[in-house]
């Protein structure tokens, strides 16, 4: 199947990349006053009853004529990719992706329009000493984000595209606002994932974890057992948890 796909891929070079393809792509991909048409016209090509314009419902044609040629080309049934446009990280990612080839073409691998993913040291605050970390990060740096400033650029960072905002540091979880912040981001449509040291996470901190809609934590384990995992943290007996 993998080597099926990878063959499928001069096809589309030649499909969408060619001048004519793009163009289209660009005029699908183009903001107006209803908004963004590409998202318009993926909910067009969801639910045809939706009430948009007529550049919009050609746009939902041309984004379904093209869903629909690549199920055939990568051998995924139309319906799984219906299926994963209701999806967040789907859509923003589908989008991206289309508006990277009207952009730059197709190439390999892939220019897309923005990141899918930005890592957000968000703060350098932390409550270890990990030997590994390049930040060396312990007390909070002077200019840090406040939580407005933190908001907009979750806001500009939508605009732009990005479909994925991972929270890093530091101990993203020691800043009072990561909630505020992460279920920003969860409004605006980005998909949001945590990178913490599990230190602070009791079942309360999980269900805030989960309430905020952060779809993916990540905790690192250093060690085979605790004393080494410890000394790597740089914090005797914390991993036995709050």
């Amino acid at each position: 199947m993998a080597d099926d796909r990878i063959h499928a891929l001069p096809a589309v070079r030649r499909w969408l990349g060619n001048p004519v393809a793009r163009a289209l792509l660009r005029f699908v991909t183009r903001d107006d006053d209803c908004g963004n048409r590409l998202e318009n016209a993926i909910s067009y090509y969801l639910d045809p009853t939706c009430d948009t314009c007529w550049k919009c419902r050609l746009a939902g044609r041309m984004v379904g004529h093209t869903l629909h040629r690549s199920s055939t080309l990568f051998g995924v049934s139309e319906d799984a990719i219906r299926s994963g446009l209701r999806e967040t990280v789907f859509l923003r990612g589908l989008e991206n992706v289309l508006e990277g080839i009207a952009r730059y073409g197709v190439t390999m691998p892939q220019i897309v329009n923005a990141p899918f993913m930005v890592v957000w040291d968000f703060t350098h605050r932390c409550n270890l000493r990990c030997a590994h970390c390049y930040q060396d990060a312990h007390k909070a740096l002077p200019h840090e984000l406040d939580t407005e400033e933190a908001k907009r650029l979750v806001e500009e960072l939508a605009d732009a595209g990005v479909v994925i905002i991972a929270f890093s540091g530091g101990e993203p979880l020691m800043r009072r606002d990561f909630f505020e912040v992460a279920v920003h981001a969860q409004k605006n449509g980005i998909y949001a994932a945590l990178a913490t040291n599990g230190t602070l996470i009791t079942p309360e901190m999980a269900g805030r974890i989960r309430a905020a809609g952060i779809e993916y934590v990540e905790i690192s384990i250093d060690g085979r057992d605790a004393a080494s995992h410890d000394a790597v943290r740089g914090i005797p007996g914390h991993s036995t948890g709050p």
